[in-house]
């Protein structure tokens, strides 16, 4: 009787064990064993947490695999040197054959060289249609394959202070005389109008002016295509925004200091708190506790008006040598359904990278750089038809002019960036 009892216990557990073992398929990577479940832990690295609420409670694996989602944050810039910087961070953990990076937000500067590395996967294979608006499209796909998915959209505009405009008799400029007679105005005041950062406050400008005169053309396909192989020089065209750059500096309209050293987050904080009367940033400003009347404008320094820096931003992707990449896949899936995409934007207080975006959350304050952002008045934060960067180089040339180098070596380099991009070096 005994035996029999001991029998029927060891091929219950048998029974029991190979159940559990056909639900893991082909997949591997850690995966831990409840009463009623299995759960997979990814790790997703990013500079900023998101807490999603598509990602807050488990999403399920086509194995029935509960995937938990665990946020990691690592910082963008070093701060004294000793701490290692996100994106050599993400770059060691894609070449590590042990990593500890699962999901990762790839920084924009970053998709060429990654590309062209061979360090991005390619995703094919959805559950579902994929959504996304034609410009955002383009930025993560070559046109079979994506390698990554983009979480939302977003623009770089001036913010302007209202109350301390007017106080000095002065309205929101429309164009580059009168954006620098606004400067003029104020400085004279005793007041340092421009509020600058080292992220992107210098480099905003210097794009449009440099590269309007590309994308307000009705030749624009063709000037693009003369950039990409080198037949036109980048600095034809971007010297003009440096010039600018450099009549800021001249004039006293920045804070030097601030260009060189202050991040884009705490100068936001100090605009909110009445520094300055404009600010370059990106829709996702808390200006909640401002005190003064606001607006959010295009960049007002065109020959033809106001035009908008465009980019997709947040792009999701997976470490193709993670042990669980095969559920990684599967969450960027599921993130990626339209509804998904368009919570995580409404969240994130930036505009959905889906077709047809409902735009009803944003202030009323950001009306007018929106009409902007979804006119033709745009200048993209990375150009897929171009096979060199241009906003990550354009910020580091500037750091170089604001540390003492020359306009004229600040050009040379650019030139030798673009040709050396172009051959692929």
């Amino acid at each position: 009787m005994k035996k029999a009892k001991l029998l029927y216990i060891f091929l219950s557990m048998a029974l029991i064990l190979s159940l559990l073992g056909c639900t893991q398929n082909h997949k591997t990577g850690k995966v831990k064993e409840y009463a009623t479940y299995q759960e997979v832990t990814l790790s997703l690295y990013s500079t900023k947490l998101m807490n999603s609420q598509v990602w807050s409670h488990s999403i399920m694996a086509k194995d029935q695999t509960k995937m938990r989602i665990k946020e990691e944050v690592a910082a963008y810039y070093t701060l004294n040197g000793s701490s290692q910087e996100y994106r050599q961070y993400i770059l060691n953990q894609l070449k590590s054959e042990s990593p500890e990076v699962d999901l990762y937000i790839l920084q924009n500067e970053d998709v060429i060289e990654y590309q062209r590395a061979g360090l991005l996967p390619r995703i094919r294979d959805f559950t579902h249609s994929i959504s996304l608006s034609e410009y955002a499209y383009r930025q993560v796909t070559d046109g079979n394959d994506f390698f990554c998915i983009p979480l939302l959209m977003t623009g770089y505009g001036f913010y302007w202070n209202l109350d301390l405009l007017e106080q000095y008799g002065l309205s929101v400029p429309k164009q580059k005389d009168e954006f620098l007679a606004v400067c003029e105005t104020l400085k004279k005041n005793g007041i340092t109008p421009y509020v600058a950062h080292k992220d992107y406050a210098l480099v905003v400008p210097a794009l449009v002016i440099g590269l309007s005169e590309i994308y307000e053309s009705s030749d624009k396909e063709a000037l693009l295509h003369d950039l990409a192989t080198g037949k036109t020089k980048i600095s034809d065209y971007m010297k003009k925004g440096f010039e600018f750059v450099q009549l800021l500096i001249d004039k006293g309209y920045i804070d030097v200091n601030d260009a060189k050293h202050r991040n884009a987050k705490d100068a936001g904080i100090d605009f909110v708190n009445g520094k300055g009367a404009c600010l370059c940033h990106c829709l996702q400003l808390d200006m909640s506790k401002a005190s003064f009347e606001y607006q959010m404008t295009g960049i007002p320094l065109s020959e033809k008006g106001a035009m908008a820096v465009v980019g997709t931003a947040r792009h999701l992707t997976y470490n193709t040598h993670s042990p669980k990449a095969e559920y990684a896949k599967e969450f960027i899936d599921e993130v990626s359904k339209k509804e998904n995409l368009d919570t995580i934007a409404k969240e994130l207080h930036a505009i959905s990278v889906t077709q047809n975006p409902d735009y009803g959350y944003l202030e009323e304050q950001l009306d007018d750089f929106i009409s902007t952002m979804r006119g033709k008045h745009q200048i993209p934060v990375r150009d897929t038809k171009l096979p060199f960067e241009t906003w990550g180089s354009t910020r580091d040339l500037i750091q170089d002019m604001l540390r003492g180098k020359t306009l004229e070596n600040v050009m040379k380099e650019y030139d030798q960036l673009q040709c050396d991009q172009i051959k692929g070096e």
